[in-house]
């Protein structure tokens, strides 16, 4: 169980990060080309794929913070 629970950790945190790539490189793109970008998200046919896929890795990305939270409060006591 714990092997599974690392490699679902593994793909969550890794989806949120490209998820936040994605969003900084057309941040970038945007910005030094007058602040508009055109972005074509079925240049390949993939739209319906990820239309899929995205909700799915944002949830396991949301799944995995959780259980990485619920860890780390279970062993380190926090003092205020």
């Amino acid at each position: 169980m714990k092997r599974l629970q690392a490699i679902i950790i593994g793909i969550g945190v890794a989806s949120l990060i490209s998820h936040s790539m994605v969003l900084f490189i057309t941040f970038l793109s945007a910005y030094f080309q007058g602040y508009k970008v055109i972005i074509d998200i079925n240049k390949f046919g993939e739209a319906h794929f990820e239309l899929i896929l995205i909700p799915i890795t944002i949830i396991l990305g949301i799944y995995s913070i959780y259980i990485l939270f619920k860890s780390v409060s279970k062993k380190v006591p926090y003092k205020i």
